[in-house]
């Protein structure tokens, strides 16, 4: 059933109805990769038999699902909201006393790295096309422009994910530079 599943959602991403970038790569690579987890999640979750007879069919009379409108559940979770923090003015708060606090320049100070999203190619190839018209630019998939403008450099390139040496060099750096 995955791979009938699979299939259909291949050629639907591959179709007209959908406006993707280098589709007959991007479509088979995405849709096999987020497949089973998907269809795992809609069997498991979205689309249980019971919710299925209740919602869709209407057959079932034992509904499953309680309807919550969000004012009540904005009431529930703020019922014990602790009262220091009841006027939502407890960062100011903190700050201000923080600020005037005569004893500030002795406290401790913490450096805190925060890293996000980040997207490492590991089939990224230096000197290969860095402003290909797909996806995944980047690639040796994409050729090796003679042209030096257009290759990836080896930290790398505007439309392409990180090449996994640049990824390394940051963390290395972090460690050696901040402790």
């Amino acid at each position: 059933m995955h791979a009938s599943l699979t299939s259909l959602a291949i050629d639907v991403c591959e179709s007209d109805l959908l406006n993707v970038d280098d589709k007959m790569n991007v479509c088979p690579a995405m849709v096999t990769m987020m497949a089973n987890p998907v269809l795992d999640m809609l069997a498991n979750g979205v689309l249980t038999q019971v919710r299925v007879c209740n919602e869709l069919l209407g057959f079932c009379n034992k509904p499953s699902i309680e309807t919550l409108e969000v004012s009540d559940f904005q009431t529930r979770v703020l019922a014990d909201k602790p009262a220091e923090i009841q006027n939502d003015d407890y960062i100011n708060k903190m700050y201000e006393s923080v600020y005037n606090d005569p004893n500030r320049a002795s406290r401790e100070t913490l450096q805190i790295l925060h890293i996000s999203d980040i997207h490492v190619d590991m089939l990224y190839k230096n000197g290969s096309n860095a402003d290909c018209d797909g996806y995944l630019c980047c690639r040796e998939e994409n050729g090796m422009p003679t042209d030096p403008s257009k290759q990836a450099g080896p930290w790398g390139a505007y439309k392409c994910d990180l090449p996994l040496q640049t990824y390394q060099n940051m963390l290395n750096y972090i460690k050696e530079s901040h402790q």
